[in-house]
């Protein structure tokens, strides 16, 4: 169907005012505010007009006239959908210009100004015997106050008409769009046989007006009941419907909104299908997932975060990260932390945290920020996988390579490190260290009489009892065997070392008691003095041995320092 050429514009607008469909091509993402030119200026408090909020409340609109752009406009505009709740309007942009210029040639006759009047008394049409423009308000006139009054207007009385002259008059209500015709002719030239051509000029002009409000709302017809077929359609993606509309129109617009309807469900269905994996991706995640703003307040965290710290989600929501911070990991890991993801850029790192019931776990943890369409940070997500069994492990694994099993004491691989460390500090701050080296005394009886096992447990007991002798700088280390090693750091003078080898012949002197029976073991002390007696972890070593060998055969459980004089006997 051809689109009536009086109508200048056809318009269905959605709820929110915006353009859904056009015969004029308007894109779609315009809105009524913005086009206030296709209006009627009678605006309503909301900025609104009338010509959309009256068909929205269920009612239909008949405008008045509007010159825009030397057009003379008005508009018919109806509710689509339920009356009760509206989904959209249709409007109508009829131009009273083409209309009156395709009526006037059948109405116009000689001597007779024939012209519309709107609901407020506002002239529509131009007559070239008229005084008056389009537009005028001509209330003045008698005719027009009785239009407008719905009163009867006798054809016998005469009034000063529109052209000054003293006229008859006849007037002929158009109810469906509130507007009268109005026929004049000058009192000198009425006759009887002029005056039924005015009243059959009248009955055309009331026909010809009615076939065209007909043929106008056939077309609002056959464009309304797709339009409501789909008002139902675009209720049903609410409830998770998403099946395609069966609305078929043969308006080229109507069809395409149709078209559009359908892949905009589609890409509806297939988007929430991948949200739903997705959000079931975070939800069952084996990770704890936390969302947070650019301030780091949480947002949102997963099921896992809740289950591995002990925070409901009610707790951790409104809360920053922080809650779950131990107080062991460094301030300035956190500064470093907060300037790369607010650069835009991903964080790695591990934090050793604690849940809300107390207890500490390692976490590896992954932060990225979250950019909205413009890359401005609005988010950022936190991504963290617990490693509390690893670092436990790589514990467990470390101290197996590092200490011995039976002591838990440094091994020798770990004594030579930390003996290399103070031979560093030595030389850096000029200070002394001595070196004691402690084999104990007739060892191998005590494996031979009691048993192994009996013999683990004085290696025990040993370690136990010198532990209590060392400082928290020193390290006792097992060197092997029945051996021990004493590192004493930032030793003052040589001659404080007796006191702490006095000390250890104290803890000996003591008895032990080995499978029941009360036993006494003592040892024997070499002793080599850095940087005197050497100044690098072989020699120091080496010496040590050398001096406690000596003790040795100086009938054991005594002491010696090293001596150059030692070394010459021992080659």
């Amino acid at each position: 169907m051809k689109r009536v050429g009086a109508i200048n514009t056809l318009l269905i607008l959605g709820a929110d005012g915006g353009i859904i469909s056009s015969l004029d091509h308007f894109r779609s993402d315009r809105f009524i505010e913005n086009y206030q030119w296709l209006l009627s200026n009678d605006l309503i408090p909301d900025k609104l007009s009338a010509t959309f909020v009256i068909p929205m409340h269920g009612r239909t609109y008949i405008g008045p006239i509007t010159n825009y752009a030397g057009f003379q406009l008005f508009d018919i505009v109806v509710p689509v959908g339920p009356l009760e709740h509206p989904t959209g309007v249709l409007l109508a942009k009829v131009d009273a210009t083409i209309l009156w210029q395709t009526l006037e040639p059948r109405l116009a006759r000689p001597g007779v100004i024939t012209y519309l009047v709107d609901g407020r008394g506002s002239i529509l049409t131009p007559h070239a015997d008229m005084k008056y423009d389009v537009g005028h308000l001509a209330t003045p006139l008698d005719i027009i106050r009785a239009l407008l009054a719905d009163s009867d207007w006798k054809v016998e009385r005469t009034y000063k008409g529109l052209s000054g002259n003293i006229v008859f008059g006849t007037v002929s209500p158009i109810n469906i769009v509130n507007w009268g015709v109005i026929s004049e002719i000058p009192q000198q030239q009425i006759t009887k046989h002029i005056y039924n051509i005015l009243l059959q000029i009248t009955a055309i002009t009331v026909g010809v007006l009615s076939i065209f409000t007909f043929l106008g709302l056939a077309l609002v017809k056959r464009i309304i009941n797709p339009i409501e077929l789909l008002s139902s359609d675009f209720k049903r993606p609410g409830n998770r419907d998403y099946s395609p509309s069966q609305a078929v129109s043969s308006i080229k617009e109507l069809q395409s909104l149709t078209d559009g309807f359908n892949s905009m469900v589609s890409d509806i269905n297939n988007n929430e299908q991948q949200l739903h994996k997705l959000t079931l991706a975070v939800e069952q995640s084996p990770n704890s997932v936390v969302i947070t703003d650019i301030k780091g307040n949480i947002e949102y965290v997963n099921p896992r975060f809740t289950k591995l710290t002990g925070y409901t989600y009610e707790e951790a929501i409104g809360q920053k990260p922080q809650i779950l911070e131990s107080g062991i990991n460094k301030p300035e890991s956190y500064k470093q932390l907060w300037d790369t993801i607010t650069s835009g850029k991903e964080w790695r790192g591990e934090f050793y945290n604690k849940k809300k019931n107390g207890e500490f776990y390692w976490e590896n943890a992954s932060i990225s920020p979250l950019t909205n369409e413009e890359g401005v940070i609005t988010h950022f997500i936190i991504i963290m996988e617990d490693i509390t069994e690893r670092k436990n492990s790589e514990e467990i694994i470390l101290k197996m390579a590092y200490h011995d099993q039976l002591t838990g004491l440094p091994n020798r691989t770990l004594l030579i490190d930390r003996l290399n460390q103070l031979l560093a500090r030595g030389r850096r701050n000029k200070s002394l260290a001595a070196i004691l080296f402690l084999d104990l005394d007739n060892f191998k009886n005590i494996n031979d009489s009691l048993g192994h096992a009996e013999g683990d447990n004085l290696l025990k007991e040993v370690t136990e009892r010198l532990k209590k002798l060392t400082r928290s700088s020193d390290t006792l280390a097992r060197h092997g065997g029945d051996e021990f090693i004493i590192l004493i750091e930032d030793l003052k003078r040589v001659e404080n070392i007796t006191k702490v080898v006095e000390h250890i012949f104290s803890e000996f002197k003591k008895p032990f008691v080995l499978n029941g029976q009360v036993c006494f073991v003592s040892t024997s002390i070499g002793i080599s003095i850095f940087p005197d007696d050497g100044e690098d972890v072989n020699t120091l070593l080496k010496n040590a041995d050398i001096a406690m060998y000596r003790a040795k055969e100086d009938g054991k459980n005594t002491y010696h320092l090293y001596e150059p004089a030692m070394t010459e006997r021992t080659i």
